[in-house]
């Protein structure tokens, strides 16, 4: 039996204060737990046995000692963050699926309280791709763990990346805008202020829905419900064999290089609708999703790959920023022609069809921004084959036969 006796907040970290026969143990156990604690509550738990009456006189340098210990853990939660997990050719491919919703899991919630914060959109950023990598995992792995065990999670998962969405998009909106007022001549440094006084109040809207959804039961239970699934792989596990007992290929070793070739014909199949005179931006924006998708997988088994895939991930990622500067320039061309025109961010189906705004007077200004990114969107569309020629050449192939075969020489065997 253990009793709490004690609380006291430090710099950021509530210490509690334990009592009992096994307050020892109960102190080990709970620490364990303590940066699980920290990631669902954004608190620091400290847990320490209590001394006896007669120490009590040691409370300062106990303090202190507190202070330190909590540093440290700090220090060590940063270093974690930074610790990616590794996978072996010899791994089940169910152990690794574990491994990385784990560490991607992990990421999410250790940029979220700055998230909150909002002061550097990269946090924001970083969290986001934290979700849509274990998205992406769910994916890869499926035929290795129980997707019916798995939607629930996953759901969550969509709901965070929605919930986090609108306020990345409108935080690149912006920062493409500041960017082009860079370019401009001196005098012309307001000429998009209009625009940013309505685009702030957009971004408000979508932070307090943002926070809103962070702060619900429904995240919270996402949260602890996904820990606790990540506590026991073994119950969504799917088995090895089959009824009959007959071995089924499950080892990295055995099945990457079918999903690599699965996922390059995913790409592959895109060359007759982006290549030719006339391309379909919704085309290349699908295009993007699958590259994205075929680059998340490069990277999950990097390790194994070896250094040879490294050239190949940055082609891919080259190809995917392109795509997404293309998307976002097509994306901002049709914000702001609906601004030019009616002088709000975005339609309602009512202002659709009334269409009675009138231009605002300041936009003389905004209209030049609306021709750079129509430019913009053009120049992309002429430079996208150099892009894409980079990625359906036979290199990739070439360079996972050759991992292929040398997990299969006798001597890794």
């Amino acid at each position: 039996m253990y009793l709490p006796c004690g609380f006291r907040q430090l710099e950021g970290t509530v210490e509690i204060e334990l009592m009992g026969a096994n307050a020892e143990k109960t102190v080990k156990r709970a620490e364990k737990r303590s940066e699980l604690w920290e990631c669902l509550f954004s608190t620091d738990l400290l847990f320490i046995q209590a001394k006896e009456p007669f120490e009590a006189k040691k409370s300062e340098k106990k303090s202190e000692e507190t202070r330190e210990k909590a540093e440290k853990r700090a220090e060590k939660r940063k270093r974690k963050e930074t610790q990616k997990y590794t996978v072996s050719p010899e791994d089940p491919m169910a152990f690794v699926a574990h491994r990385i919703f784990a560490y991607q899991f992990s990421q999410m919630l250790a940029h979220e309280k700055e998230t909150r914060k909002g002061e550097d959109i990269e946090d924001l950023h970083d969290m986001r791709v934290a979700v849509r990598r274990m998205r992406a995992a769910a994916i890869v792995f499926d035929e290795y763990i129980e997707s019916e065990k798995v939607e629930p999670h996953i759901k969550g998962l969509k709901r965070t990346l929605g919930a986090l969405g609108g306020v990345r998009d409108l935080d690149v909106f912006r920062e493409k805008a500041e960017d082009y007022l860079k370019t401009l001549p001196p005098g012309r440094e307001h000429d998009l202020d209009p625009l940013f006084l309505i685009l702030s109040e957009e971004r408000e809207k979508a932070r307090e829905e943002m926070l809103d959804y962070l702060d619900s039961e429904k995240y919270s239970r996402f949260k602890k419900d996904f820990s606790e699934f990540l506590d026991f792989p073994e119950s969504w596990v799917l088995p090895t064999t089959t009824e009959k007992h007959d071995s089924l290929p499950h080892r990295v070793k055995d099945v990457l290089p079918s999903i690599l070739y699965a996922r390059l014909a995913n790409i592959s199949a895109y060359s007759e609708w982006v290549e030719g005179p006339y391309v379909s931006v919704e085309r290349l924006h699908r295009l993007r999703i699958a590259a994205k998708g075929l680059r998340y997988t490069l990277e999950f088994f990097e390790n194994v790959l070896g250094k040879e895939v490294e050239s190949l991930i940055k082609d891919f990622k080259a190809l995917q920023d392109h795509l997404g500067d293309l998307h976002d320039a097509a994306v901002a061309a049709e914000m702001l022609g609906t601004y030019i025109k009616t002088g709000a961010w975005k339609l309602t189906e009512i202002e659709k069809v009334s269409d009675k705004k009138q231009v605002p007077e300041t936009s003389e200004g905004i209209e030049a921004y609306l021709a750079y990114r129509e430019a913009e969107l053009l120049t992309l569309l002429d430079t996208f084959p150099e892009s894409w020629e980079k990625v359906r050449t036979g290199e990739f192939r070439k360079t996972v036969l050759k991992r292929f075969h040398f997990w299969k020489s006798p001597v890794h065997e």
